[in-house]
């Protein structure tokens, strides 16, 4: 019998993209899982962890897209917005180190 949590498992491991995977190890690398975070401070994290120069546009989609898909949540209340990491983003990357 498969559990709540094998299931969310298994969608997490199937809704992941790499450029999902390169953004939520830098969050969890360089910002932490259990902190406030701006897109200016995600875009720097990616660029140290893949050492590149900071490029704006492509941040944006990936940001949307780990919205979309349950992993961070905005508070568009904010200027600029924060994000926050959701539990999901953890157990993405859990299950992505384990392959």
């Amino acid at each position: 019998m498969i559990t709540i949590i094998e299931r969310m498992q298994e969608s997490i491991t199937r809704i992941r993209t790499p450029k999902e995977i390169r953004v939520g190890t830098a969050i969890a690398e360089t910002i932490g899982l259990s902190a406030i975070f701006t897109v200016e401070e995600v875009r720097e994290a990616a660029a140290l962890a893949n050492g590149k120069p900071k490029n704006d546009g492509w941040i944006y989609k990936v940001l949307d897209s780990m919205e979309l898909k349950g992993l961070i949540e905005a508070d568009i209340d904010t200027v600029p917005v924060e994000y926050t990491a959701t539990p999901a983003l953890g157990q993405l990357l859990e299950a992505h180190q384990t392959e």
